[in-house]
């Protein structure tokens, strides 16, 4: 959003964020918690569902922003796109096993971060894998997170339908 903020001035984009912000209520459901990461990256993390499910609401808020026209004020209009990285708490649906909320919010982060890496405006999660039985509460590295893919504890999954995006250097 800084480009809004210099094209059009901080009260229009303070205008687009708030219209956002309403966007996100809307297509979000009660009790899942959508949070502005940093510019136009988002976090998505979801309760209650099955990975599947929290990918096709993901990528319901983000088709919504990128179809929505914003009024920046004084009769100007544009089209954001955003970037959202996907969890669910507790990592498994029928876990008994609590995930700890920073570990959520760092698989949802890093789910961001890949979509960054592959060019933006998409949905991509860190979900649980056949090989996940325990979440070890010192994973907090990219290598950890990295050894826990290749060992199929975590698998990365965007929306079905979805190409996957080309990595950006």
């Amino acid at each position: 959003f800084k480009q809004i903020n210099d094209r059009y001035g901080h009260a229009a984009g303070d205008h687009v964020l708030v219209q956002l912000a309403r966007m996100l209520e809307h297509l979000s459901r009660e009790g899942d918690h959508a949070l502005r990461w940093g510019g136009e990256e988002f976090l998505l993390i979801v309760k209650s569902v099955r990975a599947d499910q929290a990918l096709e609401i993901a990528e319901r808020v983000r088709l919504g922003i990128a179809r929505h026209t914003f009024s920046t004020g004084a009769g100007r209009t544009l089209h954001v796109t955003c970037s959202i990285g996907v969890s669910l708490h507790p990592l498994r649906m029928t876990s008994d096993q609590a995930t700890d909320w920073s570990m959520t919010l760092e698989l949802a982060d890093a789910g961001l971060y890949r979509v960054k890496q592959e060019g933006r405006n998409g949905a991509i999660g860190l979900f649980a894998g056949p090989a996940l039985t325990q979440m070890n509460p010192n994973m907090r590295s990219a290598a950890t997170i990295e050894a826990l893919i290749a060992g199929d504890a975590l698998r990365w999954q965007r929306p079905s339908g979805t190409p996957q995006l080309r990595v950006v250097q």
